[in-house]
């Protein structure tokens, strides 16, 4: 229970992994379920999370994440989640002071034991400035 791990996400110039929006999966009391981690000025850290109903299965899923960064001072920043051509997660955010750079595979993760291992697999990936939806 409490582990995660970044499966994929944006990063802005600032460091190799800066956390603008990420593809996460956490787990919950040992169920995994799919989540995003993103920039939120608004909140006190500066970073918020959010996590979904919707367990991880076992085979193919398809996964995206669509960062939209809004403007100074404002929560017109968007996040937003699907999960096989479905949206899972929509947040309106402040994320205004970091633009996306880079994209990330893999990242953060945190284990509650050191034995703890995860396998997860990536067929494709692909960047776009507009959706893309599941590939047949």
């Amino acid at each position: 229970n409490g582990d995660y791990y970044e499966v994929g996400g944006f990063s802005a110039n600032a460091s190799g992994n800066f956390g603008d929006g990420g593809i996460f999966v956490f787990n919950v009391a040992g169920t995994l379920y799919w989540g995003m981690y993103y920039r939120n000025l608004s909140s006190v850290t500066g970073f918020s999370y959010s996590v979904s109903s919707n367990a991880v299965s076992i085979g193919w899923n398809c996964v995206e994440l669509k960062h939209f960064t809004g403007t100074f001072n404002s929560t017109n920043g968007e996040e937003e989640l699907y999960l096989n051509g479905e949206p899972i997660i929509d947040v309106k955010v402040s994320n205004s002071d970091r633009t996306p750079a880079n994209v990330v595979i893999g990242g953060s993760q945190k284990v509650a034991k050191l034995t703890d291992t995860w396998n997860y697999y990536i067929g494709d990936v692909a960047v776009s400035s507009s959706y893309i939806g599941p590939i047949q």
